[in-house]
């Protein structure tokens, strides 16, 4: 079946993607984790979605992996596979430099979308403040790859 969407470039589907997407959530929701990624066609039928950190693609897999496929089904009528991957390039520098505060800005977001209790927020947040004084970024990196 030759459909009018597959003819088009690769970034004119991701931009297509974007855009259906864009109606179906939350813009905040967006603004966070879709509105960086990059999407790609590399071979037939293969999206591979590039985020901007690890979180952001353990992100995008475990919330948006469905929606992209379902978009995707609907503006092509093709099954898709979708790869989530990131750059880790990219995400050396930002991790890197990203300060406490930061750190914890982006921990609220977080624990406001997944509906952590307020309760929840502020242990999380507590024991957030007491790691920074205990571990330094390699050690905390370090622990946090040891749960994966």
């Amino acid at each position: 079946m030759n459909h009018p969407v597959l003819d088009t470039t690769s970034q004119n589907l991701w931009r297509k993607i974007v855009k259906e997407i864009s109606l179906r959530i939350p813009k905040s929701s967006f603004n966070t984790w879709i509105a960086p990624a990059v999407g790609e066609l590399k071979e037939e039928n293969i999206l591979v979605i590039t985020a901007d950190s690890a979180f952001s693609r353990d992100w995008l897999e475990g919330k948006y992996k469905l929606l992209f496929y379902d978009v995707l089904l609907g503006l092509t009528g093709v099954k898709f596979e979708i790869e989530i991957i990131y750059d880790v390039q990219e995400t050396s520098y930002v991790e890197s430099n990203i300060d406490k505060e930061e750190a914890l800005a982006y921990m609220l977001l977080a624990s406001k979308q997944v509906d952590l209790s307020t309760d929840q927020t502020k242990e999380l947040y507590l024991t957030m403040l007491s790691l920074f004084q205990t571990h330094t970024p390699l050690e905390a990196k370090l622990e946090a790859n040891k749960l994966n």
